[in-house]
Order: structure tokens, then C-alpha cells, then sequence
């Protein structure tokens, strides 16, 4: 009995009394600490690492041209180790690491943390672009349709944003990396979208569920003279960020050269396509990159003039407002100036609008970059997009 005894007092984790020692050489015993071992083992949890702030960037010139390397700062245990894309660094005393990602690796890069034991933390995957500071928040668990929040891995102190046209909840991220956003109802087509900002920093926006195409906004096209470009007819519109997309005419693929990409937040403007009659049928397919599959088609017509729409004026660089006309049922707008996201605002007022950028005016880079507008109607829905180069 005292045999048994002491067994099921290890196997509970109790201290043992004296007598135990008596017995420590018991196969019983032995087992039982052995089975211990390996529990402790199995559920000790090695922490994530994170990616602790923003991204910085170093450009190395040499003979054949020059280098871009993303300078990666990351969080992990004191003294450990970080397996970032298979190579092996070490954190500081303090826990932190900057970790150089190659142009040639493009914007995608995996890590774990490995304690002096052996075990390893759970591997992140992450993704970036070149023109932002901050790595693209991910879910950490799938979102479903009914869902009334999101759970997800960003950069600890970050400001997390899901928005759903123009509606948005948000949620900060906490030390260890997590966040939790409560959101409306998720009504299971991905309709919605997150991105993270930190002390000015930003990430892009991305779906909310990746494992989904987002679906194609697009409105009908408009020939009325305002709205070609050099006699011809524009799409704009919004699809899955960089898919690819082919277009038909009246049920009829049109030729490849008038296929055309989105960009990568998504917003894509379709030009050279040739006008046509009042009526014509214009399909567009977004292609799965990773498959080559269509994953979704809209058809809309050509008319006469557009129901609603969006435009901006020439901009002076600096400038606190941004000025534009509109039609129809537009009353706010949202800015998507490269890959920084404006809050939907503006006042609207006899077709024309003017957007208040306060202290964050667009700047000029060192070369054009795609500004594009979302108009909203009274009820939050999307129902003009417009962009261009500036």
C-alpha cells in the first residue's frame, strides 16, 4: 500500500514525505517520475517570438547595383535563439535581435524561438512590402461565418484595425504578440480587411480571411467624355491585393495584353481598353495566383454616364486639403495614398468635396505612386472608386 501510495503522489506532483526515499529505487517510482519528466516536457511553452516594432531599411551600393535589406527587430526570451528563414541568431540580454532579410528572399520571412533545452516555440509566418514599416497582422485562429471576434498575432503596442467597408473596430495588441478584436457578425464572404499602425508606422491592409479570395468591387463603366482617357474606356475597382484579372466582352475573352494585375492593396485600374456601345457587357475574372484557377467573375455594362463617382484635383504637395468632385450618392471618402490608409471623412456639398489631411499631408516620393478613393453612401456600402498616378 505505501508502495501505491507514494506512486500516485508523484504523478499528482505532491511533494514526497521521507519515507519516499526509502523507496526510490521501486520501478514503480521510477516509472511514475519518469512519466513526469516527459508531462513537464510536452507542456512547457516556448513564447512566440515577435516582430517588436517598426521596419527599417539599408540600402548597400556596390559594383552591380545596389541592395535593399529589411532590418527586422525581434523580441524573444533573454539570451535564446531565433530561427528566422532557417539561420540561426541570438537575442541579447534584454531579448531583442535585428535580423537582416535579403531583396532576393522577397517580403516573406518565417521565425521560431528555441530555448537552451531544445523546445521550440510555435513558427510565424509574416509578410510585407517594401514601402511600409510594420509586418501584416495575421489571424491565429480561422474566422467563421458568425464569428463576433477575431484573434490574431501583430507588433505588441500596435493599434489593430478590422474594417468592413466603411466601418471599423478596433483592438491594441498586446506584449506577447495577441490581439482580439471584437467585430459585428462576420457574415463569411471576406468582405472585410485589418492592418495594424504603431507610432506612425503602418502595415498594408490584408483580407481578413487569406485563405479566401476577396471579392471584386467594380461598377459599371461609364463612356461619357470626363470618364475616358484618350478615347478609351476605364475599370477601377478592387479585387484580391495582386491577382491577377482577365477581361471578356459580351461573353467573349478579350486579348491577353488587356489582362492586368491589383495592386498590392488591392485597388487596380484597367486602361486601353476600347470603347464600347452603350449596353455591352463587360466581365472581369480574378485568377488565384497560387492555383491559376478563376475564383470569381462580375459582369457590369457599359452606360452612358456613371450613377456615382469619385475624383480628386491636382494636389500641391504639402497641402492640408485634398479637393475632388463627385455624383450620386457619395458623402464620405477614404484615401489610399501607396500604402497608407486616410479614415473616411470629408465634406460633401453640391458635387464638390474637400478632404482635411491635417498634419499628415501626401508627400512627394521619388516617383509617382497610385492614389486611389473610396466613396461611401449614407449606409457605409462602397459606391465609386477612382485613381490614378500622383
Amino acid at each position: 500500500m505505501k508502495k501505491e501510495c507514494v506512486a500516485v503522489m508523484l504523478t499528482t506532483g505532491l511533494v514526497l514525505s521521507p519515507t519516499s526515499a526509502v523507496l526510490s529505487d521501486s520501478p514503480i517510482v521510477a516509472k511514475a517520475a519518469e512519466t513526469m519528466n516527459d508531462f513537464t516536457k510536452q507542456t512547457t511553452v516556448v513564447p512566440r517570438p515577435t516582430v517588436s516594432g517598426k521596419i527599417g531599411r539599408q540600402f548597400i551600393q556596390h559594383d552591380f547595383g545596389m541592395s535593399i535589406i529589411a532590418q527586422v527587430p525581434i523580441k524573444g526570451l533573454p539570451n535564446s535563439k531565433i530561427v528566422v528563414n532557417d539561420r540561426d541568431y541570438t537575442t541579447n540580454a534584454s531579448g531583442f535581435v535585428e535580423v537582416p532579410l535579403f531583396q532576393t528572399e522577397g517580403l516573406h520571412f518565417n521565425m521560431y524561438q528555441q530555448s537552451s533545452n531544445g523546445l521550440k516555440s510555435e513558427k510565424m509566418y509574416y509578410a510585407f512590402i517594401a514601402d511600409v514599416g510594420l509586418v501584416d497582422p495575421q489571424l491565429t485562429t480561422d474566422v467563421k461565418a458568425g464569428d463576433t471576434f477575431v484573434k490574431g498575432f501583430g507588433t505588441p503596442g500596435a493599434t489593430v484595425t478590422v474594417r468592413k467597408g466603411a466601418n471599423s473596430t478596433r483592438a491594441v495588441v498586446a506584449t506577447n504578440g495577441e490581439f482580439q478584436v471584437t467585430i459585428p457578425a462576420y457574415s463569411g464572404i471576406n468582405d472585410s480587411v485589418m492592418s495594424q499602425t504603431l507610432n506612425g508606422a503602418y502595415s498594408r491592409e490584408v483580407p481578413l480571411d487569406k485563405k479566401k479570395m476577396v471579392p471584386l468591387t467594380i461598377f459599371d463603366i461609364s463612356v461619357a467624355d470626363r470618364d475616358l482617357e484618350g478615347g478609351e474606356m476605364v475599370l477601377m475597382g478592387k479585387a484580391q491585393p495582386s491577382a491577377l484579372l482577365k477581361v471578356s466582352i459580351n461573353g467573349q475573352p478579350y486579348l491577353p495584353r488587356y489582362d492586368s494585375y491589383a495592386q498590392p492593396s488591392g485597388f487596380f485600374k484597367m486602361q486601353r481598353l476600347p470603347k464600347q456601345p452603350v449596353g455591352t457587357q463587360i466581365t472581369i475574372t480574378q485568377v488565384d495566383l497560387y492555383t491559376g484557377l478563376p475564383n470569381e467573375s462580375r459582369t457590369v455594362k457599359v452606360t452612358a454616364s456613371a450613377k456615382n463617382s469619385i475624383r480628386f484635383d491636382n494636389y500641391t504637395w504639402g497641402s492640408a486639403y485634398l479637393d475632388g468632385t463627385y455624383t450620386g450618392s457619395v458623402v464620405r471618402t477614404r484615401i489610399y495614398s501607396g500604402s497608407a490608409v486616410y479614415p473616411s471623412a470629408g465634406t460633401f456639398s453640391n458635387g464638390i468635396f474637400r478632404y482635411y489631411l491635417g498634419g499628415n499631408p501626401l508627400t512627394s516620393p521619388s516617383g509617382p505612386v497610385y492614389r486611389f478613393l473610396e466613396g461611401f453612401d449614407a449606409n457605409g456600402n462602397v459606391v465609386a472608386i477612382y485613381g490614378r498616378y500622383l
